[in-house]
């Protein structure tokens, strides 16, 4: 291709397109953000699912829209703590268990309910390591564009 050729996919059309997009992703991540709870949880589900792929950005889009990094940030922090609290719910559950089921060879737990709340929480520890790997990635992936694009 000759150098007075333009691609396509270079064009300032493109480029001016893909900035309008990035601008209302960030809106709409600013947005979400400011949640609560499992909203956060199906904010960070949502970043994570391919739907946008914001490991795509560039340093120079990281740099400009730091409102984007804070947003997955937030996400971030609370789908680890989410996944910290059911670590610990486990914990404590798996001691009260492991007695019960080492007294009674395996024989029916008495506390069925407590029983059932330590499965969920398994579950759901799980679920948020998982989420929480993927969001961690994520945001190291975006920061440290932003950060190459600072230096």
């Amino acid at each position: 291709m000759s150098s007075d050729v333009e691609s396509i996919f270079e064009n300032d059309d493109a480029k001016e397109s893909g900035s309008r997009l990035i601008e209302a992703v960030e809106q709409w991540a600013v947005n979400e953000s400011k949640g609560e709870g499992e909203h956060l949880t199906g904010f960070g589900v949502v970043i994570t699912d391919s739907i946008v792929n914001l490991e795509k950005l560039t340093s120079n889009d990281c740099e400009k829209h730091a409102p984007l990094i804070n947003a997955v940030e937030k996400a971030t922090d609370f789908v680890n703590s989410q996944h910290h609290r059911f670590d610990k719910q486990i914990d404590d559950l798996h001691s009260k268990f492991k007695k019960e089921i080492d007294e009674l060879d395996l024989k029916i737990v008495s506390d069925k309910q407590a029983f059932k709340s330590y499965l969920h929480a398994l579950m759901y520890s799980e679920e948020y390591f998982y989420l929480g790997k993927k969001l961690n990635h994520l945001l190291e992936t975006i920061k440290a564009k932003k950060n190459y694009k600072s230096q």
